[in-house]
């Protein structure tokens, strides 16, 4: 259980909804808890090699710019090569809060996340309420 406390973003329409944000508030139980389970679900998904080495994103010590440099290096790549390179570049907004959390579950069993991580990532995602305030 979290409280939703809307903030207007800046210079924008303030009767549009889409131009709020939004940041939890939890008790400080459940942030210590969020920062402990994320630095193990990052040690799993590093081990196991889950994430390919390209994907810069939510990575820890990784940034978009490490994403162009990629995106670079593969299209010089290509070009000296002779080939022809296409790319799909796609900016999901809200990727978490847009995403079905049944489904997220299945990816972690996919990605062969198991036992207690599950179980408890299983609880905490699904069926969570927010008070907005």
């Amino acid at each position: 259980y979290g409280e939703a406390v809307m903030l207007p973003k800046p210079g924008k329409d303030l009767s549009k909804i889409e131009n709020y944000r939004y940041i939890i508030l939890l008790l400080v139980l459940g942030k210590v808890m969020e920062r402990m389970v994320k630095k193990r679900l990052e040690a799993v998904i590093q081990q196991k090699k889950i994430l390919k080495d390209i994907q810069c994103r939510f990575r820890k010590n990784r940034s978009a710019e490490d994403s162009h440099m990629c995106l670079k290096q593969e299209a010089l790549y290509a070009l000296q090569n002779g080939w022809i390179l296409a790319a799909i570049l796609i900016d999901i907004e809200g990727p978490f809060d847009n995403m079905l959390h049944r489904k997220m579950v299945g990816g972690l069993v996919t990605a062969g996340i198991k036992g207690q991580m599950l179980s408890f990532l299983n609880d905490y995602l699904i069926g969570r309420k927010v008070k907005v305030r």
